[in-house]
């Protein structure tokens, strides 16, 4: 991605019409928005906002407004649509009747659906500045009401309007007008009928200006000059038998959870059971980012720790993906599936993170997809390395993670590992260690980090060859340490019933 598109990804337009989509455009991007090409009269964009776009695009309330445009009687937002309409005799009226119109809207409505969670989530991601400009101008008061409902999903959003003068001076320049609200100046706004003639020098200053004024916590770094020696690790150096023997600890307590949540079909969360369990559900936004972000027309998926049934969802809107899922409780999730007659879209396999690549061939997958999962396992930060080997170069791995979870829970169970960030950069640590990720890793990475509340969520780019993690461990010492505690557990029962007879036996001496 270009400076100037990695610089426009930050903005959101919330409307009022498509002038600022049409700045995107001129410099080759192209990202989904609900509001991107919709008309949005002021009070009908802070109801949506304040309504959480509750009951958006219903198809009865539907009216025709131009010829390619409908009317949300609903929100009071105008949409483009494939659902014609002309002028006949007076009042507007569509072109296809109600069988097509439905068809088309089925369709129509699943994109909406997307990008109206796309648009919640930026939202609350609190890494956008937020776009909304009027012709005929916007006034400091109504800029202040809009400003709060922005920032009640995030206090740290900003919202940036525009405006036109006739001071040269203040043309391209950018001023902080009221707390949270930057205005912009440009020597015209695009009139409504044109919208695509717009004054492009003077809305990229005047971008650039606002992409400086905003506080960054959205963090982007590489390790291709991270070659700083590396200081013993107990993550690296800590026994395997033990950390099994703590992991082995939490099974209990997964089956537990998960057999709830097949008896109640989700527990307080059927939501989700349902979505799960539906093959046309759409893939999570901040997976469905990363795809279209890849510019990949087919996609290749492994969600990694995804459970019983992953939750990543199915299907891409721009995108053809294939979803696999691997988890190493698969064989207990296989048996509560047929205890409960569960059918999944997608079988979980069984696999380890710390083990992907003697499970999967290397370079096999765009996009590796892992959900509170990993500071569940024994070693996160093998399993990056092997999540490295199983991508593709070109490709990224997903992380997103409760923050220091493990702190949380109190170190209970599966919980033994927390994901942090520390200066915007991706950290694991517990209470013997910390671990700066990017500089344990060998392979040639570039990382994005986010703190999204409660989230830690890191895009992790594989950007070199492998040959994952400096002073990796001995791998044979790593697989004796597994296979003596694997016959030390086959054997535990003989060796405890030995222990009983010779008890009785000298008890009888």
């Amino acid at each position: 991605m270009s400076e100037i598109s990695n610089l426009l990804s930050r903005f959101v337009s919330l409307g009022d019409n498509c002038e600022f989509g049409f700045v995107q455009r001129h410099f080759g991007l192209e990202p989904g928005g609900l509001l991107r090409w919709a008309i949005t009269p002021l009070e009908a964009l802070r109801d949506a906002l304040n309504n959480r776009f509750e009951g958006i695009y219903k198809f009865e309330n539907l009216r025709p407004s131009s010829d390619d445009m409908v009317l949300d009687l609903g929100t009071n937002i105008a949409f483009h649509t494939q659902m014609f309409s002309v002028e006949k005799n007076g009042p507007r009226v569509f072109l296809d009747d109600e069988e097509n119109r439905r068809r088309i809207y089925e369709t129509e409505l699943q994109k909406i659906i997307y990008l109206k969670q796309k648009l919640l989530d930026e939202l609350t991601g609190g890494n956008r500045i937020f776009v909304y400009k009027r012709n005929s101008g916007v006034s400091v008061d109504e800029l202040a009401g809009l400003v709060e409902d922005i920032r009640s999903f995030n206090p740290s959003n900003l919202l940036l309007t525009v405006c036109a003068t006739d001071r040269p001076d203040l043309i391209g320049s950018v001023q902080l007008i009221s707390p949270g609200v930057l205005c912009g100046y440009l020597g015209r706004l695009a009139p409504y009928e044109k919208a695509d003639d717009i004054e492009i020098h003077s809305w990229l200053e005047i971008l650039k200006e606002a992409g400086k004024m905003k506080e960054e916590f959205f963090f982007v770094y590489t390790n291709i000059e991270d070659d700083a020696p590396l200081t013993p690790s107990a993550l690296l150096t800590s026994s395997y038998s033990e950390e099994i023997g703590t992991w082995e600890k939490g099974i209990d307590q997964e089956v537990w959870f998960w057999s709830r949540w097949f008896e109640t079909k989700g527990l307080e969360w059927s939501f989700d059971y349902q979505a799960r369990l539906n093959s046309k559900t759409l893939i999570e936004p901040n997976l469905a980012s990363l795809i279209s972000d890849l510019c990949i027309s087919k996609a290749s998926v492994l969600d990694v720790g995804a459970g019983p049934i992953t939750g990543a969802g199915y299907v891409h809107p721009e995108a053809d993906v294939t979803i696999r899922a691997c988890d190493p409780l698969a064989p207990i999730y296989d048996a509560l599936c047929e205890k409960f007659s569960v059918v999944r879209p997608v079988n979980t396999e069984l696999a380890t993170a710390e083990e992907l690549s003697s499970f999967y061939e290397e370079g096999s997958f765009d996009v590796i997809n892992c959900c509170n999962a990993l500071d569940h396992s024994l070693d996160p930060l093998r399993g990056i390395s092997e999540m490295l080997r199983v991508v593709k170069t070109g490709g990224a791995i997903l992380l997103r993670h409760h923050r220091n979870e493990a702190q949380t829970e109190n170190y209970e169970g599966f919980h033994q590992w927390n994901f942090d960030l520390h200066k915007g950069r991706f950290v694991i640590w517990n209470r013997l260690d910390r671990i700066d990720v990017a500089h344990s890793l060998e392979t040639k990475v570039k990382i994005e980090t986010a703190f999204v509340h409660p989230d830690v969520i890191v895009r992790i780019h594989k950007i070199g060859n492998d040959n994952p993690l400096r002073g990796m461990r001995n791998d044979k010492a790593r697989l004796s340490s597994i296979s003596a505690h694997v016959i030390r557990r086959a054997l535990s029962s003989h060796v405890e019933g030995l222990k009983l007879a010779g008890g009785a036996a000298s008890s009888k001496q």
